[in-house]
């Protein structure tokens, strides 16, 4: 019997330690979907350029995504990449930030039900495999069995889905994608905690950019998109920025959807001109509000922290270094920093 009704905690419990997905068929896959009241779709009979379905839709089925001729290369054999269920379903959110807020309702649950996530992060403009993802942000959580299978809550275009996947095809194409992509075509970031369950885990590099003004094109895509992401993730991210060995300036997204830059200025010009304040705490005196979720000026902040690093001395981005948080390993792609 199918049943109407969206994935919660303890069906993302089943599917990282009881789900059996055989041999990643469309046998083992539809069984595995029966015995959860789940009704199989096929991924590929999807019309792709279908609109957005109504409030409701999806809820009781699950996809099963093959991976067809362009990605069979990573497949080892296997016919399905991932099976994909709805854990949450809002298409035609208000805004940024209350997309973000169902997302993290369901991650909060999740969190509550599994612990940690072994890495979370967001997945930048492409999902994986290059699937399309929601415009507001892609953030993802992901718990890891090493040489069995991955658990990910990921944003979707109408909600969020629970998706079940073996550990190598993804880990192997994520490799390869940001080694020969093109800039532009990766980003977002990813936090990588130092557990057993990333053991044998490979972290790509970093695109490396040249000039200022590549970076400064480039970095407004990461930047519009992080305040809504670490809202959805329940997360901080804090990018300390130093230019040789000097602290020059950090970009800071809070968990509550807000992202600031700070910096000590020690140049001439009056920061009050350009709306930095002055900073309450202690870490810089520095302050610069650049707004929440959904209401970023994303390409007037990239020139402002291009103009920023270099009036503080910074004379290319080869002198600029991210410095990590420790307990994590960092790499935040859409940034070009690791």
């Amino acid at each position: 019997m199918v049943e109407d009704r969206l994935a919660d905690a303890a069906d993302a419990r089943w599917l990282l330690d009881e789900a059996d997905p055989g041999d990643w068929s469309g046998p083992a896959l539809t069984a595995l979907a029966g015995s959860r009241g789940w009704r199989p779709v096929d991924a590929a009979a999807a019309d792709p350029s279908a609109a957005s379905p109504p409030d409701g839709a999806g809820r009781g089925e699950c996809r099963l995504v093959p991976f067809g001729e362009a990605a069979a290369r990573y497949s080892g054999g296997r016919e399905y990449r991932e099976i994909a269920v709805p854990a949450a379903v809002d298409p035609s959110p208000v805004d940024h930030r209350t997309a973000a807020r169902t997302f993290r309702q369901v991650r909060d649950s999740m969190v509550a039900a599994l612990g940690p996530a072994d890495a979370f992060g967001s997945h930048g403009p492409h999902g994986p495999w290059f699937d399309p993802v929601p415009r507001w942000g892609a953030p993802f959580l992901r718990w890891r069995r090493p040489g069995s299978r991955v658990l990910e809550l990921r944003a979707a275009p109408v909600g969020a889905d629970l998706v079940l996947q073996p550990v190598e095809p993804y880990e192997a194409w994520r490799a390869d994608t940001h080694e020969w992509s093109e800039l532009g075509d990766v980003g977002g970031f990813v936090g990588e905690r130092l557990v057993p369950n990333n053991e044998g885990l490979f972290t790509p590099g970093v695109p490396r950019v040249t000039t200022w003004k590549q970076w400064q094109a480039l970095i407004p895509g990461y930047l519009a998109r992080l305040p809504a992401e670490t809202l959805a993730l329940g997360e901080h991210v804090d990018l300390y920025l130093f230019g040789g060995s000097t602290p020059r300036l950090r970009i800071i997204s809070s968990p509550d959807g807000e992202l600031c830059l700070k910096a000590d200025l020690r140049t001439p010009d009056d920061p009050v001109l350009a709306g930095w304040c002055r900073s309450t705490d202690q870490s810089m005196s520095w302050r610069y509000d650049a707004g929440g979720a959904g209401k970023v000026d994303a390409d007037q902040l990239a020139r402002l922290i291009v103009a920023t690093l270099r009036a503080e001395k910074v004379r290319s981005l080869s002198q600029l270094v991210v410095v990590r948080d420790q307990g994590m390993h960092w790499a935040h792609f859409g940034f070009f920093m690791r």
